[in-house]
């Protein structure tokens, strides 16, 4: 993976290659392993008559596949080859957009009075607000101070529909909680 200087990665045209229904649907490192390969090759077999890409920087965080294109024909050769490497593995499509064009999920923030392990506190949530889609919830940041948790989640749209339903309230235990 290339790295580069910071000021590099934020001069040139920052992309990011993620599945098409992200952010539901993340990617993995060995989906990240094998389209990084695969650029790879592409770069390797590119014509010589041909300008090749060239980037600044590269790397794989959060189910994204970051990279920063040196200028418009780096950035159309990625697209190009991208789109031609067809399936990769059973049920993807790629996408590469522009990094300021990533779709984002809903974040809540949430105060549990309860300091047990986080997956008890997650079990709990699941299963007394089954509405909500708590498997596609991603754990932002995580506080424990007292006797509570504070949590903060990237959910899913449909569980941030049913919590705007509730007015943001959730069962917990023997009560309620608010988000």
């Amino acid at each position: 993976m290339q790295t580069g200087t910071y000021k590099e990665a934020v001069t040139g045209i920052k992309m990011a290659i993620i599945h098409k229904n992200h952010p539901d649907v993340k990617l993995d490192q060995t989906q990240f392993d094998i389209i990084q390969t695969k650029l790879l090759t592409a770069v390797d077999i590119n014509p010589s008559e041909e300008i090749p890409p060239l980037f600044l920087y590269s790397k794989f965080a959060q189910g994204v596949f970051w990279i920063t294109c040196v200028n418009a024909t780096t950035r159309s050769w990625l697209m190009r080859t991208i789109s031609g490497l067809g399936e990769l593995w059973e049920c993807v499509e790629l996408n590469v957009i522009d990094s300021k064009d990533l779709p984002k999920r809903p974040r809540v923030l949430v105060r549990i009075p309860d300091i047990s392990n986080v997956n008890t506190v997650l079990t709990r949530l699941r299963k007394q607000n089954p509405e909500f889609n708590m498997l596609g919830w991603s754990i932002m940041s995580r506080k424990v101070i007292e006797k509570e948790h504070t949590l903060a989640f990237s959910v899913d749209s449909d569980s941030h529909k049913a919590l705007a339903r509730s007015n943001f309230k959730a069962f917990w235990g023997l009560g309620r909680i608010i988000f």
